[in-house]
């Protein structure tokens, strides 16, 4: 199954494959996702390369409540006394919980790469807690090889199809991002 945004095209691939030293060609993006029902909690992995110098990255603050409102999609994030808060609506609610960021620049190292971590947590229904992070490592002096991560759990009294609720449009998240990273670099 293929879906088409912009020039992209998302390809569902085995886990294995993201386990690899292997390197999507074009505006091919790799997604893999799992659920694991017993512990009502969905995963998903993908794979592509995107547009950025190191230049570029290395001014880029993947803490900053603007930052942060691009790379997530529908999601609007403010600093209030020290704790970065997130917010996105979900149907007729709105969703909020807090964010711990992570960053690692490695760019000087070899193998270079700099990555970022994201815990959404203490949301105020469904959602118990939720993960996203990504590592960017350089390909060329203008491109990245970027792998991300995601997972979240809903919480153990929720039906199954809230937590389908929060799972939906996977490949239009990655999408998001992808398209977000370049947009970063384009200013």
């Amino acid at each position: 199954m293929a879906v088409f945004s912009d020039d992209s095209v998302v390809k569902h691939v085995e886990k294995s494959v993201l386990e690899t030293d292997a390197i999507p060609s074009g505006n091919t993006v790799w997604l893999y996702t799992s659920k694991d029902a017993e512990r009502k909690e969905t995963l998903y992995r993908a794979r592509f390369v995107t547009q950025m110098s190191t230049t570029c990255l290395s001014k880029i603050d993947f803490s900053s409540p603007q930052v942060l409102d691009q790379i997530n999609r529908k999601t609007k994030f403010i600093e209030e006394d020290g704790q970065l808060r997130g917010e996105r609506p979900a149907g007729l609610l709105t969703i909020t919980f807090d964010t711990d960021i992570e960053e690692s620049d490695s760019l000087t190292q070899t193998p270079a790469y700099f990555s970022v971590k994201q815990r959404l947590y203490n949301y105020n229904m469904f959602v118990e807690e939720a993960r996203f992070s990504f590592v960017l490592s350089p390909t060329t002096a203008s491109s990245m090889l970027v792998d991300v991560s995601a997972s979240n759990r809903v919480s153990s009294g929720i039906p199954g199809w809230v937590n389908n609720m929060f799972q939906s449009n996977v490949e239009d998240k990655v999408l998001h991002f992808q398209s977000a990273l370049i947009r970063l670099c384009s200013k």
